[in-house]
């Protein structure tokens, strides 16, 4: 029953069933009821079951139950048998089953290069990886003269990690005002600004930078934007703050 109908050049059809409806052109199917509607060309099929449901051009599915159902330009890579039935959703793209999760490696990461289609790895040398990038809006809130928490967030990496933050503070402040902003990363103190205004109230936007002396262990980590102010009154607007894991 393979090639059942095979209407086309340049297809192939081995096993029971496979390409059953091979009709368009450059269609391989390998393998009892792969390719099974393969009615679009260019399309792969190899495994039992595989690309049952080939519909879309340039479609390549290996493995059992790989690319159940498959749309144009995908490739799905099954070898997980019928518990690793694969779809890509609709979406062109590479879909692999399984993969294996591994702990405490060498911190080596995988990148694409969309120039040359590439997939590499990196050794993990200033690799960024961003965490969360959050506004806090804090209307008319006076930054007391004790050291006090304007915004606190926690976030959670999975590695070990150096963390980077980098927010920006909308404050207004009278004559006279010295304001220290400070940043803490896991309870320690981080780098501050020191914004001194000899005359006149006025807008300012404050910009903190701090990044974490050695890398801070996986699990969940406070981080908190401090501020006090010593002589005449502030006010904090708003806290733009971007956090990223650095791997190295």
């Amino acid at each position: 029953g393979s090639g059942a109908s095979q209407t086309a050049a340049s297809v192939v059809a081995i096993g029971t069933g496979a390409g059953a409806s091979q009709t368009n052109i450059n269609a391989i199917a390998i393998g009892t009821g792969a390719g099974a509607s393969q009615i679009n060309p260019n399309v792969i099929a190899i495994g039992t079951g595989a690309g049952a449901l080939q519909d879309a051009d340039n479609a390549i599915a290996i493995g059992t139950a790989a690319g159940a159902s498959q749309t144009a330009s995908s490739i799905i890579l099954n070898a997980g048998g019928a518990a690793g039935a694969t779809s890509d959703g609709g979406i062109a793209g590479l879909f692999v089953y399984p993969v294996r999760a591994v702990t405490n490696l060498t911190n080596n990461y995988l990148q694409y290069n969309t120039a040359t289609r590439e997939i590499i790895y990196n050794s993990a040398n200033n690799v960024l990886i961003p965490v969360t990038n959050f506004n806090t809006t804090i209307d008319t809130a006076s930054v007391p003269n004790a050291n006090t928490a304007i915004q606190t967030t926690t976030v959670s990496p999975t590695v070990a990690a150096y963390i980077s933050v980098q927010a920006t503070v909308d404050v207004t402040t009278s004559t006279g005002s010295i304001l220290d902003l400070t940043i803490l990363v896991n309870g320690s103190s981080g780098d501050t600004f020191q914004n001194s205004i000899a005359a006149g109230g006025a807008h300012h936007t404050i910009s903190l930078i701090h990044r974490t002396a050695a890398t801070v262990a996986p699990g969940a980590v406070p981080i908190v934007v401090r501020g006090s102010n010593s002589a005449g009154t502030a006010t904090v607007q708003n806290i733009a703050t971007l956090i990223t894991y650095h791997v190295s």
